[in-house]
């Protein structure tokens, strides 16, 4: 939808928008919606930033993401950091056993670690679950593997069947996973990520 009001008849409104253009700060009761300040509408890496940010939160909503952070207090290496995430999954019936034997395979041919401490090991999903797992880990302090250090691990299922809905947000998933490793304020925004607001948060201040 495309309109404008004021703030009280926004606040009010049950409507459900993409995004929210204003010239004031603005809170939203839809913790989906981004809100752009006009004056930073030409601050084109902001905007994509949360636009890219409210496509995948909208995927979540829908469930066409299932997501969960899990932050680990301890050292732990990147392996291990990887284990524990797919046991997870696997314990809650979202991913089957043979996940994790497919991605030690995957592990030894090749690296799944990219630029600025970020990892993403990334499996066919055999579990008939019509969705994209996205699992992030965030390491209390980077670790070394292969060379290269790893603070946020990005875990990713990709169903067997992937149809075009789905296609489209996994290129958001991963389109804001590579947002997160070029940018270092929300980079930083997910390494203090607070487990009681809103995913929004990681872009908050930029």
């Amino acid at each position: 939808n495309n309109w404008s009001c004021n703030i009280f008849t926004f606040k009010k409104s049950s409507e459900r928008y993409l995004i929210v253009f204003s010239t004031l700060p603005l809170e939203s009761k839809d913790v989906t919606t981004p809100i752009v300040r006009i004056q930073s509408i030409f601050k084109n890496d902001e905007l994509v930033s949360k636009v890219t940010l409210s496509q995948v939160m909208a995927g979540i909503s829908s469930q066409q993401v299932k997501f969960r952070i899990q932050r680990f207090e301890e050292r732990i290496s990147y392996l291990k950091a990887v284990e524990n995430l797919i046991d997870t999954e696997i314990s809650t019936g979202e991913l089957l056993p043979g996940f994790k034997l497919d991605w030690k395979k995957r592990e030894e041919k090749m690296s799944n670690v990219f630029q600025n401490g970020i990892a993403i090991p990334h499996m066919v999903d055999k579990s008939n679950h019509s969705r994209i797992l996205l699992t992030v880990g965030i390491l209390s302090k980077a670790v070394k593997y292969q060379g290269k250090e790893v603070r946020i691990i990005f875990l990713i299922g990709i169903p067997q069947n992937l149809n075009s809905k789905l296609s489209k947000i996994l290129s958001r998933v991963y389109d804001l996973i590579f947002m997160i490793s070029g940018y270092d304020e929300i980079y930083n925004n997910l390494l203090e990520y607070d487990m009681d607001l809103p995913l929004t948060q990681i872009t908050e201040g930029i």
